[in-house]
């Protein structure tokens, strides 16, 4: 039986990855609810730490996620094809590992920070 509890997924507003996240999250912590923070690839906005108005409502959304809702994994997501952050895959995954020392370096009240790619078939891999 699925616990009621959060994790929290910082997302690619792309339609076309959010359901094999939320599936690969769900079964990966065995959980019922994923919040959603969406953003125009948003590993860049986070790898870059540029835009404060970006981050700053990122914080806001995570602050919710993590202190009402008890979120305690968070995972940032980059993605084939991504319209928001138009890189190779290898930068992709460089900004995806950036984007996590960033949240690190934010002291957020979590257990796991982790990244992860889709691929050009929609599958979930942890980076």
């Amino acid at each position: 039986m699925k616990k009621d509890i959060f994790v929290t997924v910082i997302n690619c507003m792309d339609g076309r990855i959010q359901e094999a996240v939320i599936k690969y999250m769900s079964e990966k912590y065995d959980v019922n609810y994923i919040d959603n923070i969406t953003e125009p690839g948003p590993n860049k906005v986070l790898a870059t730490n540029e835009d404060a108005e970006l981050l700053n409502s990122i914080k806001r959304k995570l602050d919710i996620s993590i202190n009402i809702h008890g979120s305690r994994v968070i995972s940032v997501v980059g993605h084939y094809d991504c319209a928001g952050n138009r890189v190779d895959y290898e930068t992709q995954i460089k900004d995806i590992k950036k984007s996590i020392d960033l949240l690190q370096s934010w002291d957020l009240e979590v257990d796991e920070i982790i990244g992860l790619w889709v691929d050009e078939n929609w599958k979930v891999h942890e980076v």
